[in-house]
């Protein structure tokens, strides 16, 4: 009976000598990866449990830092992966596996480097949607404008626009102006 605690890989057996890969896979709160060693792989995958971090960014067009809190998959070393193929090892398929502690710390470092992609991405995005905000307001403001108005004060706001077109998405955002009244120069 003492040996089974003296001996915990009896129970739950580990692979100490496999290095964990740096191409990791994530398909809701499952990560798919693989443990080598040299050309030999066990493809594996694990549940991760969803916890949230925050970090500092700074708005490019009003230069404000605010916190964005991010999703971050993290994995322990008490749940146990699983062995879905093999090449090279002999393992079953379907068997369950202990992490060891290394190889936790390595799937977390490269689930956080993921979740920071995903921030990224969703702060440009956001950050392309702010541009967008800011042409259909300059584009409301022509639209609003009384006929009246002087020709400077339209070319003012002509040339405004343009530079809000020329600073957005590389000017791929497309315009079209449905007043007849008044036809908008580009």
């Amino acid at each position: 009976m003492n040996m089974l605690a003296l001996k915990p890989e009896l129970l739950c057996p580990s692979f100490p000598y496999l290095d964990m890969s740096t191409d990791i896979q994530v398909e809701g709160e499952t990560v798919y990866f693989d443990l080598t060693y040299g050309c030999n792989v066990l493809n594996c995958q694990i549940k991760a449990e969803t916890t949230y971090d925050t970090r500092e960014v700074t708005d490019q067009f009003s230069g404000c830092a605010h916190d964005q809190e991010y999703e971050v998959l993290v994995v322990d070393t008490r749940t146990h992966a699983v062995v879905t193929d093999k090449d090279g090892i002999e393992s079953p398929i379907g068997l369950r596996f202990k992490l060891t502690d290394a190889q936790v710390h390595s799937l977390n470092e490269q689930l956080k480097y993921y979740a920071e992609e995903l921030a990224d991405e969703e702060r440009e995005w956001c950050d392309q949607v702010h541009e967008k905000r800011k042409l259909l307001e300059a584009i409301d403001v022509l639209i609003r404008r009384p006929a009246s108005a002087t020709e400077t004060t339209l070319a003012e706001a002509m040339a405004y626009f343009k530079m809000l077109i020329e600073e957005s998405t590389q000017g791929q955002i497309e315009v079209r102006y449905s007043d007849t009244t008044q036809q908008l120069p580009f």
